[in-house]
Order: C-alpha cells, then sequence, then structure tokens
C-alpha cells in the first residue's frame, strides 16, 4: 500500500503496526532508535526502495488470490486509511485489507499481503508454514487496532509455487505484551524526546543516524579503546575476506556440480543455481555518511610487501 504524504505525517505522530517489530528488537533492517528518530522528525521517515515497491505492486494480485481461495469470504482492500485503536490514540494501523462474510457489512478479519524471498523465515521447526517473525507484531497491532478476532497473511515466497495462506487467531495473552511494550516506548522515548541508548549492540544504522552530520571536520587521535576496536576491525576483515575466499571456491565447486540443473539438496540444506532475466533499477540515492577503514604507514606497507612476494 502507498501512503499518502497527509498519511505520512499522521504516521509520524503515532506509532504503527509496521513500527511495531522495530520497537520490540525483532526487524533487522530497522531499529528502536530509527523509529524514535521519526517520530521526533530527527529523521525522515524510510522512503521505501525496490523491494517494498515490489510489494505493493503485487498487493492487490495477493489479496485477489486471498479472496478466491477463502471464498465465500470476500477480502477488499482497506483503503488509504490509517486507523487509530479505540483506546489507545497514540497506536494506528494500516492493514493491507479486511475480510468480509457474505451479507455482513462489518470485517471478520484483517488480511495482510507479503513478498519474501526467505522461505526459512515461514516455517517452524517442523516445517509448517507460520508467520515470519518480523511480521507477526504487526499483525497482532493490526487485529488489536481494528478489534478483529483474527488475520489472514497471505504470502508470495519467491522460491515456492503459489502463494501461501496463514490464518492467525488474536492472541490476548500476546497482545498484551507488545502493547505493553509499545506503550512503554512511547511515554518513556517517544513522549519524553530521550533517545533509546545505544549500548554495545548497536547497529551502525543507529549509530549513522546519532551522528549524522561531522560537527568537527578533522581527525582526532585515537583513545585507546578507538584503537582497540581498529585492530578488531582490521582482524575482522582479514579472517572475512579469507572466509570469503574460501565461500566463493566452494560456490564455484557447487554450481559445477548443480551443472544444468536448478540446484541440489542434502539433508539440512539446499542450493539452487537460477536463471534470472535481466532488468534495470534506476533510483536516486540520498545522501549518507560512509565509513571507511584502512591501514596506513608502515602497516600498510608491509602488508603490500607481503602481497607482492606472494604473488
Amino acid at each position: 500500500m502507498t501512503l499518502s504524504p497527509e498519511q505520512l505525517e499522521q504516521r509520524r505522530h503515532i506509532l504503527t503496526a509496521s513500527d511495531a517489530a522495530a520497537v520490540l528488537g525483532l526487524n533487522p533492517w530497522r531499529s528502536a532508535y530509527d523509529v524514535w528518530a521519526e517520530k521526533t522528525g530527527e529523521t525522515s521517515a524510510f522512503a521505501g526502495n525496490w523491494h517494498t515497491r515490489r510489494g505493493h505492486a503485487i498487493e492487490p494480485l495477493l489479496l485477489a488470490w486471498l479472496g478466491e481461495q477463502k471464498s465465500p469470504l470476500s477480502v477488499r482492500p482497506a483503503g488509504d486509511v490509517t486507523c487509530v485503536h479505540p483506546i489507545l490514540s497514540w497506536l494506528g494501523a494500516t492493514p493491507d485489507g479486511l475480510v468480509f462474510e457474505t451479507g455482513n457489512a462489518s470485517p471478520v478479519a484483517v488480511a495482510e499481503a507479503k513478498s519474501s524471498g526467505h522461505r526459512d523465515a515461514w516455517v517452524d521447526d517442523d516445517d509448517e508454514p507460520m508467520v515470519a517473525e518480523i511480521y507477526m507484531p504487526q499483525v497482532v497491532v493490526q487485529m488489536a487496532v481494528k478489534q478483529l478476532p483474527r488475520a489472514y497473511v497471505v504470502v508470495e515466497i519467491l522460491t515456492e509455487g503459489e502463494p501461501w495462506i496463514i490464518e492467525v487467531e488474536r492472541d490476548w495473552e500476546l497482545e498484551a505484551i507488545v502493547l505493553e511494550e509499545l506503550d512503554q516506548f512511547w511515554r518513556h522515548h517517544v513522549m519524553t524526546r530521550v533517545a533509546p541508548e545505544l549500548g554495545d549492540d548497536a547497529t551502525y544504522q543507529q549509530v549513522a543516524t546519532v551522528f549524522r552530520r561531522q560537527k568537527r571536520a578533522e581527525l582526532v587521535p585515537a583513545t585507546s579503546d578507538a584503537q582497540e576496536q581498529a585492530s578488531r576491525y582490521i582482524a575482522a576483515k582479514a579472517a572475512a575476506k579469507a572466509a570469503e575466499s574460501e565461500a566463493e571456491a566452494a560456490k564455484v565447486a557447487l554450481c559445477k556440480l548443480i551443472g544444468d540443473a536448478e540446484g541440489v539438496h542434502g539433508n539440512t540444506w539446499r542450493a539452487t543455481w537460477k536463471w534470472r532475466e535481466p532488468q534495470t533499477i534506476s533510483y536516486e540515492r540520498a545522501g549518507y555518511r560512509h565509513f571507511d577503514l584502512r591501514e596506513v604507514g608502515a602497516a600498510a606497507k608491509q602488508k603490500t610487501k607481503k602481497g607482492a612476494m606472494a604473488a
């Protein structure tokens, strides 16, 4: 669903279902700090990318598929209205669709359409379909805001055939836990404008959001902590490069073994080597701070010398 400028402005003043996973620490691409920065105006809201655009484009098709599979239930797009919880005025949701019974003007469920390339995120330990962890809080909040007893999640998994349909019953205990966490975040951070702390597990994106622009345009002498972290970074990059080289060699060997087939599978893994048609994507990259660490001076010269000798 593509949001209008008015919706985007409304959503800046409330927490929405799509914010829930980030606040709860379940979104690997977005953090609680990112949500705080957006709600307090410290940074602009996420403008979307190719993956979100693709998701918006396929959404009507997935909702239509859900309606066909669940007939005589009917599925209608929810429209461009961001609904607010009847009691919690700071909580809202914009579900993709609403599900209706024949002859009933009131919806009986929310509908959410997703597209994913990660099958493992959508199955449990018994390989049965489940809602991916990153999306479950979103569905929980949608049911709470709309006060509906269930949700239907229709997901296109790119490695599979037909879309999957997963029915989710409203879980009052889980809902209470999620809403309490969101309420704490809203009252203790957004309303007070006190940012969540950047702990030792802070992501690069979080730190880059805090220190968006340089206030001091010079290099500063390294502290002992900075020296330690730089050494840690250099060692980790070297190990990663070695591991990447080993992984590339294994990948080449696997591709040779796959040959003209689509893939190969073992007891606990599978590898595919599929043909993908060419595509062109045009976009404009927003300004950002780029991190770069490289060895200089004697250390760099010694490494260059070793590389030349090895060659």
